[in-house]
């Protein structure tokens, strides 16, 4: 995220969390928040995402995934569900 040089988004529930840890890279940052169907869409039309573990954001980020420059996600899902993609990076 450092190395971005761009704003970053998050989406999620816990904006106290979002904001410890963007604070603590030191990254202009900005929470969406909206309904659920909107943040779902947010996320699937983003062009990066690094997903939390969970399913709402792994099928937001699989969506249009041709369409992404890359996706970071759970090494779990690969484990789990044997995701392979050339633009999926696995932590």
């Amino acid at each position: 995220l450092k190395g971005m040089n761009k704003k970053i988004f998050f989406v999620s529930d816990d904006h106290y969390q979002c904001s410890l840890f963007a604070n603590s890279c030191k990254i202009e940052y900005e929470i969406y928040t909206s309904s659920m169907i909107k943040e779902f869409i947010f996320i699937a039309e983003s062009s990066v995402c690094i997903c939390a573990p969970s399913t709402f954001s792994w099928w937001a980020a699989m969506l249009k995934i041709s369409q992404k420059e890359d996706v970071y996600m759970p090494v779990f899902f690969k484990e789990r569900f044997g995701i392979e993609s050339a633009k999926i990076n696995f932590l």
